[in-house]
C-alpha cells in the first residue's frame, strides 16, 4: 500500500508544548502513523515556552511573508523530529503572534493567531513541495483549513489530491469570533462556500462550523 502523506496541524504537540489532551493525541497519532509506514508531517506554532535547545530545533527557511489585515506578517521555519520517530515537526516562528507567555490567550487577536498558523502551513507545504493526501485539522484553531483549501489555495495543484479532516477534541471550545475574522480575509470573494451557524450574537460565529460546504470530513475524539 502506498504510504499516506498527512499534514497534521495542531496548536499543541507533546513534548514541545502542552495544555491538555490534544498535545498527547497529536504526538501519539503521528508516531503511530509513522511506525505504520505512512508519512505524517506535524505543524505547530513556535511558542515562547518551547525549549529550542532541548528539543534540537533547527532553522529550515524564511522569512515567509503572509498578508493579513492589510499588513505583511513574516515568519521563519524551524524543524525537529518527533521523539522516537523519523517524522518531522515544523514550527511556525512568528514572535508577533506566538511570543507570549502562554499558548492560548484572551487577547483580541486570538482568532487571527491561528488563522495565521493555518495559512502558514499551506505556505510551508508549497515551499517544501509537499502534497498531502490528507490535511488533518484539529479543534477550532485550525478549523478554517478546509475553507482555505477551497478558496485562497484552490489555484494550487499541489493541494488538488488533498482531502480534509477536522477532529474536534473538545466541543466546549469553539473559537467564537466576529464574523469578519473569516469573511474579511479574502474569503469573502466566495461567500457561497461559507456556511456558518450563528451563536448567541448574530455577529459572532464558531470556527468549526465554517467548513460546512467545503465537504470536510469531521471526527470527534473519545471523551475522557
Amino acid at each position: 500500500m502506498e504510504p499516506v502523506r498527512i499534514a497534521f496541524l495542531s496548536s499543541e504537540v507533546s513534548p514541545f508544548a502542552k495544555s491538555g489532551g490534544l498535545a498527547d493525541v497529536a504526538f501519539s497519532l503521528a508516531k503511530t502513523l509513522s511506525k505504520l509506514g505512512h508519512e505524517p508531517r506535524v505543524f505547530m506554532p513556535l511558542y515562547a515556552q518551547v525549549d529550542r535547545a532541548r528539543h534540537g530545533l533547527r532553522p529550515l527557511g524564511g522569512p515567509v511573508e503572509i498578508r493579513l489585515l492589510g499588513q505583511t506578517v513574516p515568519f521563519t521555519l524551524l524543524t525537529a523530529e518527533l521523539p522516537g520517530t523519523e517524522a518531522p515537526i515544523y514550527f511556525v516562528d512568528c514572535p508577533r503572534f506566538y511570543g507570549r507567555p502562554s499558548l492560548y490567550t484572551n487577547d483580541a487577536d486570538e482568532p487571527l493567531r491561528f488563522l495565521y498558523f493555518s495559512r502558514a502551513v499551506f505556505e510551508i507545504c508549497q515551499r517544501l513541495g509537499f502534497s498531502p493526501h490528507i490535511l488533518h485539522a484539529n479543534d477550532w484553531q485550525t478549523a478554517l483549513v478546509p475553507l482555505l483549501k477551497k478558496t485562497l489555495y484552490s489555484w494550487d495543484g499541489l493541494f488538488q489530491p488533498s482531502r480534509t479532516v477536522l477532529t474536534i477534541h473538545n466541543i466546549a471550545y469553539q473559537g467564537i469570533a466576529a464574523a469578519g475574522v473569516a469573511l474579511s480575509r479574502d474569503l469573502s470573494r466566495t461567500p457561497d462556500r461559507l456556511t456558518v451557524r450563528c451563536t448567541s450574537f448574530w455577529s459572532s460565529r464558531p470556527f468549526p462550523s465554517t467548513s460546512g460546504s467545503s465537504r470536510a470530513r469531521s471526527t470527534a475524539s473519545e471523551p475522557r
